[in-house]
């Protein structure tokens, strides 16, 4: 038995363009494959930026003053803070 391969047939989907009962006015359109997104690239951890980290912990610096020491996110503060495992972004407490 001799089985010939097939070309790769391109996907069809209907349009939202007018369409009558017939569907004469109908719009075909390819559906291609979608696109690989970009690598998100990120500033890495120094040892400075920990230690600096550290020391603001320690002093309750707020994390928007913390992130533009920094010159990162507050919520990569956050998430590095918690990850070592101590607290930035102290609350006023409610008395």
């Amino acid at each position: 038995m001799n089985i010939k391969p097939r070309a790769p047939v391109p996907r069809v989907a209907f349009g939202s363009g007018k369409c009558d009962c017939l569907g004469v006015n109908s719009q075909l359109r390819i559906i291609s494959m979608a696109k690989k997104r970009k690598k998100r690239s990120y500033k890495a951890w120094t040892k400075d930026d920990l230690k600096a980290l550290r020391q603001h912990s320690r002093a309750k610096t707020p994390v928007a003053q913390l992130s533009k020491l920094l010159k990162r996110t507050e919520a990569t503060i956050r998430m590095k803070a918690y990850a070592l495992g101590f607290s930035v972004g102290h609350r006023r407490r409610m008395a």
